[in-house]
């Protein structure tokens, strides 16, 4: 049984707007993400330092390098038999240094294991495809916080268990925020929050999404 794309974008949506207000309270980053247009990224030159040096394999097109990043991230992720019933979700953050390697990459929340080592996997493999800081450059390193949402939530075919799952999963989810927000975040102005990342990309690809007709 798929699960609609409408109701899977909204969800993710409004989660990411509760994330993100509280994160973004104090202004700490340099890459700014509209909380009424999670599409956009600041623009970044492509000789600007940290700019992500991604390869186009497929015929999609982007309008920002990050999004191929994102693209990048997610690739192979796999799917959990029973994603219709879960809502977990974890946040991954990792630090590009001035030498392109990838340094202090963590994560904490409530994805499978096999889920995590992917991404872990995709994060470590970005090494050597940004651009490299000036020696005179003020930004000398750049984190990055990578949301990830492990979810197909069908209210209409997992209900029960489902609303149980995200009641508990709203306070674990507020926690971890609030843990990035005043442990990590105010001491570093460079970084950038990518959108939220799912399952969805893939679902698609295996026709496990069903896409309504407005």
């Amino acid at each position: 049984m798929g699960i609609t794309a409408n109701r899977f974008r909204f969800y993710s949506k409004i989660f990411m707007l509760v994330i993100l207000n509280l994160i973004f309270q104090d202004n700490v980053f340099a890459q700014k993400i509209d909380l009424f247009n999670l599409n956009n990224y600041q623009v970044i030159s492509h000789k600007e330092a940290f700019y992500y040096n991604y390869q186009r394999i497929n015929t999609e097109k982007f309008d920002h390098c990050y999004k191929y990043l994102e693209e990048d991230l997610i690739k192979n992720i796999p799917i959990p038999k029973d994603i219709n019933c879960r809502l977990d979700f974890e946040y991954f953050i990792f630090k590009v240094n001035n030498s392109g390697n990838i340094l202090n990459l963590n994560s904490y929340g409530n994805i499978s294991d096999t889920i995590r080592q992917t991404i872990n996997k995709n994060i470590l493999a970005t090494k050597g495809k940004w651009v490299l800081p000036k020696i005179k450059n003020k930004e000398q390193f750049h984190w990055f916080i990578v949301p990830f949402f492990s979810w197909g939530f069908d209210v209409n075919f997992c209900r029960s268990e489902g609303e149980v799952r995200m009641y508990l999963n709203h306070i674990k989810i507020f926690n971890e925020v609030l843990n990035i927000k005043y442990k990590i975040l105010q001491n570093n102005k460079s970084i950038t929050v990518l959108r939220g990342l799912s399952h969805l990309r893939e679902m698609e690809k295996k026709g496990q999404v069903i896409h309504e007709e407005m």
